[in-house]
């Protein structure tokens, strides 16, 4: 028989708060607030609860916390199958509303500049259809709203119970969007900053808050707070992946002698794509200099900018650009002249100039426009516009540099010498003529009347594979030989000092008016750091596949799991075991991000150093506890070799993860346990720390690039050692802004010593 059968029709406070695991004081409010109301009886007017009532909110608050952990489980496994932003949003946004009971739910976007929340996705329970025009036509100024101001700096759950008199309501934009109580929920990155908002909203009347409403809320807003994370990570990614590729393009317009306009007209359609302008052109220099043309563009509204011409002079903030030698945004304020009637016929808020300059000279400038607004640039957005600005640079002056071949040979030679690409040229029989600077400095020798036979072996030239590459089919010889127009060939040039770069270059015969062959023209460049750079891409992409494979991998099985156990109505503490494990993977993958964003930070110069005085003893004796509590095969001993403090300025948070990168390298590659060993000590205005373990060391190639991204030694096989290769690369940058060293000190069978020394502060200073 069921237990609760031998209860009495009406219940104390004391067996109701027992049926229901409360505290009697929430009962007290339950009541208050209309969700179990009491009754009075005998002649003390005794408070007694109805067992049906009592009974009937217990189910309907076990019905509740399974339809969450259902809700948990979906939203986890969005994060393993899924990395689109917004489809990730969508999933948590649909399941907040059926948990929380909201009438509406939302994610804004914070803008980069910090001064918008913009709608990533939004659902309104009560009426569907209302969404697109509620929340994804309208970003809100943080300044409009002090709960946004307010969340910006406390993404703890903020309640607005009721909007008309709350004082971080405005309480006339909330009556627009007929908003009566919100639950608002900021999401931080891995930075800590907040990155997104979560609102969870009642419409008509003021609704009651209960705690349940705020539990939930911040549940679902932990959960899409990691979510979300993971695919903005995976995005810019992509982002850069994608960027990288119109890059590539171009630069194959560039050297295999595409059409100008067919190579510009490319070029501006990706830049205003990438950076989600409206419209774009780009204007070429007239041989005066004094004038800018149309030449392409794309998405153009109104007449076409194809062929007009933009006195300089009328154009101020050109030569504002021109002077500064990089992008200039102009809002339409700064407009004036000429250039504001411009904008106005355009109905342009802003543009984005971007000087095409080529040896410090203007060739050419692209304009993105934007109607509705004043976008803000990200770093990554600036390097991608330099990028691109240099290669239309290179591609105007390549087609003005061939169209003056025939006309004015000494002018040209004068003007390739000084090119930024190499420029190789033959006469009739294929006897090399000249040779610029850069193809000189390229090949490490400007060897001339060399012969199509003879080019192999006087310029050392070899196939990628590294076998001699046969002098006849080179692309010169093509070109000077059999008329053949070859494009992107690339090939290695091995230097009298034994160095190798890898060249990509395009070769063209030239002819006369009359079509008899006069020679041929090879261009080539330097792509060793190209190559490199794509190298390393592969590798940063197949290692961090490889490392975040492993956690999703978990993620997936652990939800499945979950999603059984509640199908067969197991208990909500077997199914929190399956989310505990899924929340393991998930700070794990966490870390790994963490450290992939510290790296970025470093490389763009914002990672942010908070100097203070500290005791470098306690620091390094509380690291050796962390590390001692992760290890039971392992001995972490400290020796301190002094009394007195050892106070250094330094960041706590950046220098615990140093400490952490090293001590958990130690613990990692050294797989049969042992000490490890610290040493601390201080003399000649330095503090000095030893890290010794008895791993598998270090072997002797390849440990020039023991603090490089992705560097794994190799004694180390993934399979066996998980990371990303980035500890140490990570590590000695935070110590170098520290103004300290860190290196390897020693290494061998018997295991490995790292070295770190940081400036101490003077006693004086440390007095003042």
């Amino acid at each position: 028989m069921d237990s609760t059968d031998q209860l009495p029709d009406l219940l104390s406070i004391r067996q109701t708060a027992a049926l229901l695991g409360v505290h009697p004081e929430t009962l007290r409010r339950w009541d208050a607030q209309g969700k179990l109301s009491a009754r009075r009886v005998g002649p003390r007017g005794a408070r007694r609860y109805a067992k049906r009532d009592v009974l009937r909110l217990a189910q309907r608050q076990e019905d509740r916390v399974r339809d969450a952990q259902r809700v948990v489980v979906e939203v986890a496994r969005a994060i393993s199958s899924s990395l689109d932003l917004h489809a990730v949003a969508r999933t948590v946004v649909d399941a907040a509303v059926r948990v929380v009971g909201s009438d509406r739910c939302a994610i804004y976007l914070v803008s980069a500049d910090r001064q918008m929340v913009e709608p990533l996705w939004g659902t309104d329970v009560k009426d569907p259809a209302s969404a697109q025009s509620l929340f994804f036509a309208n970003p809100i100024p943080v300044d409009a709203l002090p709960l946004l101001s307010h969340t910006l700096r406390h993404p703890e759950p903020v309640v607005v119970d009721d909007t008309e008199t709350h004082p971080l309501s405005n309480p006339e934009l909330f009556r627009f969007f007929d908003t009566r109580t919100v639950i608002n929920v900021g999401l931080r990155g891995t930075d800590g900053e907040v990155f997104a908002m979560m609102p969870f909203v009642w419409t008509g009347k003021p609704h009651t808050v209960r705690e349940d409403d705020v539990f939930f809320a911040h549940s679902l807003a932990a959960l899409a707070e990691v979510a979300l994370s993971n695919a903005r990570l995976f995005a810019q990614i992509e982002q850069e992946r994608t960027r990288a590729t119109i890059i590539n393009d171009v630069v194959r317009d560039v050297n295999g002698g595409r059409d100008l306009g067919d190579t510009l007209g490319r070029a501006i359609s990706s830049l205003v794509t990438q950076l989600d302008a409206d419209d774009g052109s780009i204007f070429l220099a007239d041989e005066q200099g004094t004038a800018m043309i149309g030449a392409a563009e794309t998405r153009v509204i109104g007449q076409s900018r194809v062929g007009v011409v933009l006195p300089l002079a009328a154009a101020p903030n050109i030569a504002r650009a021109l002077a500064l030698g990089e992008p200039l945004l102009v809002p339409t304020a700064e407009a004036a002249g000429d250039e504001r009637a411009w904008f106005d016929s355009l109905q342009l808020q802003s543009s984005l100039y971007v000087p095409l300059l080529s040896q410090g000279r203007l060739v050419g400038i692209a304009f993105a426009n934007y109607f509705k607004r004043t976008p803000q640039l990200l770093s990554n957005d600036k390097r991608f516009v330099a990028a691109l600005a240099d290669q239309c640079s290179l591609a105007i002056e390549r087609v003005r540099l061939l169209d003056a071949v025939s006309a004015r040979a000494a002018e040209l030679e004068a003007v390739i010498a000084q090119m930024g690409e190499g420029v190789i040229i033959t006469d009739r029989e294929g006897r090399i003529v000249l040779v610029n600077d850069y193809a000189a400095q390229l090949h490490g020798t400007a060897v001339l009347e060399v012969a199509p036979e003879q080019y192999s072996a006087e310029y050392n030239l070899l196939r990628l594979d590294g076998t001699p590459y046969p002098p006849l089919e080179l692309p010169l010889s093509g070109a000077v030989l059999k008329g053949e127009s070859i494009r992107n060939a690339e090939w290695r040039i091995r230097r009298a000092d034994g160095s190798e770069v890898i060249a990509s270059g395009s070769a063209t015969p030239i002819t006369g008016a009359d079509g008899t062959r006069l020679g041929a023209v090879l261009v080539v460049r330097d792509v060793t750091a190209r190559r490199k750079l794509e190298a390393e891409k592969d590798q940063f992409l197949s290692v961090v596949s490889h490392e975040l494979k492993t956690p999703l991998t978990t993620i997936k099985g652990q939800t499945e799991l979950a999603k059984r156990r509640i199908t067969r109505g197991l208990s909500p503490a077997e199914v929190l075991s399956s989310l505990d494990s899924v929340a393991k993977q998930v700070r794990r993958m966490e870390a790994l991000i963490g450290d992939l964003l510290d790296i970025r930070r470093l490389e763009t110069g914002s990672l942010p150093i908070d100097l203070a005085p500290h005791d470098l003893r306690v620091i390094v004796g509380e690291a050796c506890e962390r590390s001692q509590a992760m290890t039971d095969r392992h001995a972490v001993e400290l020796r301190v070799q002094t009394d007195r403090p050892i106070v250094v300025n330094l960041d706590r948070h950046r220098i615990d993860q140093v400490l952490d990168n090293i001590l958990s390298n130690a613990i990692k590659y050294s797989p049969d346990g042992g000490t490890i060993l610290l040493e601390l000590s201080a003399r000649d205005g330095e503090a000095l720390l030893r890290v010794h373990d008895q791993g598998i060391g270090i072997p002797e190639q390849g440990r020039e690039h023991l603090f490089e991204r992705f560097y794994r030694g190799a004694n180390v096989r993934a399979s066996e050692y998980g990371g990303l290769g980035i500890g140490l690369a990570l590590s000695r940058e935070i110590v170098v802004r520290h103004a300290g060293r860190l290196e390897l000190e020693t290494t061998g069978p018997e295991g490995t010593t790292f070295r770190l020394s940081l400036p101490v502060v003077s006693q004086s200073a440390v007095s003042a």
